[in-house]
């Protein structure tokens, strides 16, 4: 009876244990970087991906997620320079998804530290302007981003929190330049 009651103890005690504090990740911004303005009144980000907000998909538990990343680099970078027209970002993707990787077997195995998961990234975005006057756009591009890392077996939590934010920096400077190349290739007749 007295090992009962000290193993209900010990486990009291541990779900009291605090959480861990979550870490100092800076936050993901392009507010350094030059606006670039648009002959449009307004800039409107549409959220077309629908993240499944389960396994496989980790992006809904990132510090901060690629769709709220791509937000924040349409509010940081883009600039409404116009009388007149729509500006429209919309998000078609922008998911993670976690790929369990195979591990070493047998005695080996025991010795090796293993890459347990990779990681997938998609950040595809849309870019139209639409005059006011018709339906349709005048000038489209897009922008495609692929990007994979892998994590160590033994990565602690803290660990893998960074990695899934070092992820998103570095899918979003690719995302900056590019969207930079496709906006001066298909919209130089609206940049300012």
């Amino acid at each position: 009876m007295k090992k009962i009651v000290f193993a209900l103890s010990a486990l009291a005690l541990m779900g009291c244990q605090p959480a861990p504090a979550p870490q100092n990740l800076a936050p993901i911004s392009f507010a350094n970087q030059p606006k670039i303005r648009l002959a449009a009144v307004e800039i409107r980000v549409v959220e077309q991906y629908e993240p499944p907000m389960k396994s496989p998909n980790v992006e809904h538990i990132f510090f901060m997620t690629p769709t709220n990343a791509v937000k924040q680099w349409a509010s940081d970078r883009l600039q409404a320079a116009g009388t007149s027209g729509l500006m429209e970002v919309t998000i078609d993707e922008a998911s993670v998804v976690e790929v369990p990787l195979p591990k070493t077997e047998g005695l080996r195995g025991f010795f090796t530290d293993d890459q347990s998961d990779r990681y997938d990234g998609k950040l595809r975005a849309t870019f139209r302007i639409y005059d006011g006057v018709h339906a349709v756009a005048i000038a489209e591009g897009d922008v495609n981003v692929i990007r994979s890392r892998s994590i160590n077996e033994k990565a602690t939590l803290q660990e893998r929190e960074r990695l899934f934010h070092t992820m998103t920096q570095e899918m979003m400077t690719q995302f900056n330049s590019e969207a930079e190349k496709r906006l001066r290739q298909y919209f130089a007749a609206f940049l300012r």
